[in-house]
């Protein structure tokens, strides 16, 4: 019983995602294509799982203290190699190495091996594309009494692949060395235990939802000879600080944009349920799909007229908005961009709308679209 609510809850965890993924279309009060997947009142907080990092184990992580540029960071010399037997493999001809694709052990810590049969050990996970919790890698673990509380990665890794840690919860410690090139789809996602994480140099792609619902989460860092990603105060920025691409979900309160900021990213907002205020500067030009989906406790937000679009599900469900005014500038605003904000009055070149039954009325897209 406890094996089968837990995996329902995780579950609902990673659907979640589908709730704010809009597409297309010049909106209207339509729900249709942004599915309802969690249970009623746009909290998307899951039952059953625990945001206490490390529940239930009595070993305290290891210091997790910032990484140098360039260096790996090594398990401790007391901890070998977790065995070969616990993992499921293939062989990937492309990569000329070796993907796991399953965990099966049940230890605190995972220190996973450099070579199996004499190859290096290239990917941990699927290569790309969404994923359902079971086909996490390390899925069985997820159920344990004790569950993982840290892993550590080789050198010898590439490539973490789409969904390869997730819902880790009691997960508070990982090393991503100085190997890796991307990081998949939902890779960390519902690893809530996660305090910090530090990108290397080496990686040039992060992939959606990453670290969605890492409700610990409060600091990103990426290590400064990254030559496609930085951090400002702990939050993800593309190399040039144009475009906002994370802020981390276990960061609370007030945000103020940098100024040399563009673009605001696809989800990089989603679910920070913590955000009261965010201040756009007058850079911004566009507002991306999804942004700040599900940030439940977001209660005031000024859109500057300098944004000309504003993308599909880009305030999904924030049920704190009471107001918001779309300035002249704004010419396309995406499908159910205001979708379950259920007490938003919004304001477009003098005239007021008011949320209806699902969305915003018809007219208010209309109005801005030119349709």
């Amino acid at each position: 019983m406890r094996k089968r609510a837990l995996s329902l809850a995780l579950a609902a965890i990673f659907v979640l995602a589908a709730g704010c993924d809009g597409g297309g279309g010049g909106g209207g009060p339509s729900p249709s294509g942004l599915s309802e997947t969690s249970g009623g009142g746009g909290n998307p907080s899951p039952s059953g799982v625990s945001e206490t990092p490390g529940s239930g184990n009595d070993l305290s992580p290891s210091d997790t203290s910032e990484t140098p540029a360039g260096e790996y960071n090594p398990p401790p010399a007391d901890l070998p190699e977790t065995p070969v037997s616990n993992f499921e493999y293939d062989y990937d001809t492309a990569l000329g190495g070796i993907v796991i694709t399953k965990y099966t052990g049940n230890a605190l810590k995972v220190r996973i091996p450099e070579k199996i049969e004499g190859e290096p050990v290239k990917r941990i996970g699927k290569d790309k594309g969404y994923y359902d919790i079971d086909e996490s890698v390390f899925y069985e673990s997820i159920y344990n009494e004790r569950p993982i509380i840290e892993i550590y990665i080789p050198n010898s890794v590439t490539n973490i692949g789409s969904g390869a840690f997730g819902g880790c919860t009691g997960l508070t410690s990982v090393t991503i060395p100085d190997s890796v090139t991307s990081i998949g789809d939902k890779a960390f996602g519902g690893c809530t235990g996660l305090t910090s994480v530090t990108i290397p140099d080496s990686v040039t792609s992060i992939g959606e939802l990453a670290f969605y619902y890492c409700t610990g989460l409060t600091r990103i860092t990426v290590t400064s000879g990254n030559k496609a990603y930085t951090d400002i105060d702990g939050v993800l920025f593309n190399k040039g600080k144009t475009t906002l691409t994370l802020y981390p979900p276990g960061k609370k309160g007030t945000y103020s944009i940098p100024d040399s900021v563009t673009s605001i990213g696809d989800w990089a907002f989603y679910m920070c349920t913590g955000l009261t205020s965010v201040t756009i500067p007058n850079s911004v030009t566009e507002i991306g799909n999804t942004a700040f989906c599900y940030c439940t406790g977001l209660t005031s937000v000024s859109i500057p007229n300098s944004v000309t679009s504003i993308g599909d599900g880009a305030f999904y469900k924030c049920t704190g908005l009471t107001s918001v005014t779309i300035p002249d500038s704004v010419t396309s605003v995406g499908r159910e961009a205001f979708y379950g904000c259920t007490g938003l009055t919004a304001t477009y070149k003098g005239n007021s709308y008011t949320y209806d039954s699902y969305d915003m009325p018809r007219e208010f897209y209309e109005a801005i679209n030119g349709r």
